[in-house]
């Protein structure tokens, strides 16, 4: 579903990259973060993409991951795709 990788040269950190529902291609540049930061992000993210697909809710921990991410400007398309999916289960 996403995958995750670490890149390193002029810009290390981590990446997460995945489809949406409707087959578009998404990135998220989480920048130099821990490792274990960046496992738990794309873990709530899968969870999220997998609600998404299937047209549930998603488990109520993974909710409240969500709604306290800050409204960086990397991930401001995701508030408003998060929050397109939340309204709509």
């Amino acid at each position: 579903m996403a995958s995750l990788t670490l890149q390193s040269g002029d810009r290390p950190g981590y990446r997460i990259q995945f489809r949406t529902k409707d087959k578009r291609k998404r990135s998220i540049w989480l920048g130099d973060i821990s490792k274990r930061d960046a496992t738990r992000f794309h873990s709530n993210l899968e969870s999220l993409i997998e609600s998404s697909r299937v047209n549930a809710t998603p488990d109520a921990a993974v909710l409240e991951w969500a709604d306290g991410l800050g409204s960086r400007s990397g991930i401001r398309w995701f508030h408003r795709w998060f929050h397109h999916c939340k309204s709509r289960g």
